[in-house]
């Protein structure tokens, strides 16, 4: 009966030791695991720091580009037009009124 007591506790001892290996394992892959998460975490931080960052410069470009007028585009302005139209056809502003004269 002590050689049986005796093979369970060698049989148990060598269960143990493979689990306490199995557990340093896990222990070492789960530290590994952690220290990429926090490198993705920074990457992902960084990530959406930049993506601000390129929205602010984007919309800086855009209230930029309201104040520049493109010398190829530029034409004076059609008032006199505009006001025949607000006023109608038959109204006493002069055709000419705010366009350049055509010679």
């Amino acid at each position: 009966m002590s050689s049986e007591a005796d093979k369970i506790i060698l049989d148990t001892i060598k269960e143990n030791t493979k689990m306490k290996e199995t557990v340093t394992l896990l222990e070492e892959e789960n530290k590994r695991l952690k220290d990429k998460i926090k490198l993705l975490e920074i990457h992902h931080s960084n990530n959406e720091r930049m993506i601000d960052l390129l929205k602010r410069h984007r919309d800086e470009q855009q209230a930029l580009g309201l104040h520049m007028i493109d010398p190829t585009k530029f034409a004076p302005p059609q008032i006199g037009n505009k006001r025949k139209l607000e006023h109608g056809e038959g109204s006493q502003v002069p055709r000419d009124e705010g366009e350049q004269k055509k010679e």
